[in-house]
């Protein structure tokens, strides 16, 4: 395939002022079809051997004419929505390039399949307090983690008015790219979940995770019909993201729970959805973002009190929380009913859902 062939390893080109060389490539590019990222034709581990390194800022040119300056390039998504950003994600083979909890970089740059990308960088170490800050890898063995929930991610959705025992998030039972498939079955078994709203997946791409990892409670589930696909990328502030979604908590609304919210992690996209409904139940910010802080307890052990945990409450919670809050009368549960209204949700509707989360 094109975007394995790679056209010029290296272009080491003189720094200014003295002998050190600069790292630059010239590669294809590949569409990666989960998020519409940009997937650089080489390998991270090549990336990084020609001397790029997570936190320099680089400069970008594709052969269709768009050259971009200053792009940092992280090991995760450390950039607020709508910011380019170069990728090496634990887990990716390949860097992408993307707009982090943004529109698709394949279509907004215009990109074609022949088209190949020159990496230069700019400036070495440029973004590296951020990379430092923000720097987050997990263990994908379940001997690293405390006990199976911390593995899986999983926990009952809390704060407000939120019903007890009803709503749950967590990792996806069906794809098990992390190796949690097994341990989320067997949690969502003992939970009794009965509906399974699935974020990430299409009906198709699940099936074909299905296949693989012989998930037998998620199968039941899908069997019965009660499982949800919305097929959503990452770009929560768009009309891609948020119609489906709103199609997706009415499904919600027309089935029995209790109820299981995920992704592919349980983290971003679960994320945001669980601030929504936490939003709507009556949760006050600070329950909110203890919520969506516990996924970065259970996969990194990153604990309040410390900078870490501060920098990605900063980055990774406040970006959603804020842009939700700015969207209505300033608080979080105003935004959240706007939000539905951009979906499509009437008031009816939402007042509907109010109801169906709380006890009232």
């Amino acid at each position: 395939m094109i975007f394995l062939i790679v056209l010029v390893l290296l272009l080491l080109m003189p720094a200014v002022g003295s002998g050190e060389t600069v790292p630059a490539c010239t590669v294809p590019i590949a569409e990666d079809t989960e998020f519409g990222s940009i997937r650089l034709g080489i390998s991270v581990d090549d990336f990084n051997a020609l001397g790029f390194r997570c936190g320099d800022s680089c400069d970008l040119a594709f052969s269709n004419g768009h050259t971009l300056k200053d792009i940092p390039y992280y090991n995760g998504y450390y950039a607020r929505t709508g910011a380019l950003l170069i990728v090496a994600y634990p887990g990716y083979e390949y860097p992408v390039i993307a707009y982090s909890n943004g529109p698709a970089a394949w279509k907004k740059l215009g990109c074609a399949d022949d088209d190949t990308i020159t990496v230069v960088r700019a400036e070495a170490g440029k973004y590296l307090s951020v990379q430092k800050s923000l720097d987050t890898v997990y263990s994908n063995d379940r001997a690293d983690f405390p006990d199976d929930t911390a593995f899986a991610n999983f926990r009952e959705l809390k704060g407000g008015r939120l019903k007890e025992k009803t709503f749950y998030r967590g990792a996806s039972p069906v794809n098990n790219q992390y190796g949690r498939v097994e341990t989320v079955n067997r949690l969502i078994s003992e939970a009794g979940i009965r509906f399974n709203l699935d974020l990430s997946d299409t009906e198709e791409k699940a099936a074909a995770y299905a296949e693989i990892s012989k998930p037998e409670y998620f199968l039941s589930l899908a069997e019965a019909g009660n499982v949800a696909y919305l097929g959503l990328g990452a770009s929560y502030r768009n009309a891609e993201y948020c119609a489906p979604l709103t199609a997706g908590l009415r499904e919600m609304m027309n089935h029995d729970g209790p109820f299981y919210i995920q992704c592919l992690e349980g983290k971003d996209r679960t994320g945001f959805v669980c601030i929504l409904l936490e939003a709507l139940a009556g949760a006050d910010g600070e329950e909110i973002a203890a919520d969506y802080m516990e996924t970065y307890r259970n996969y990194y052990g990153i604990t309040p009190g410390t900078e870490k945990y501060d920098a990605v409450l900063n980055v990774r919670f406040h970006d959603p929380y804020d842009w939700l809050c700015s969207l209505g009368d300033g608080t979080v549960e105003d935004g959240a009913k706007v939000y539905l209204s951009l979906g499509g949700m009437t008031e009816t509707e939402t007042e509907q859902l109010v109801r169906f989360l709380t006890a009232e």
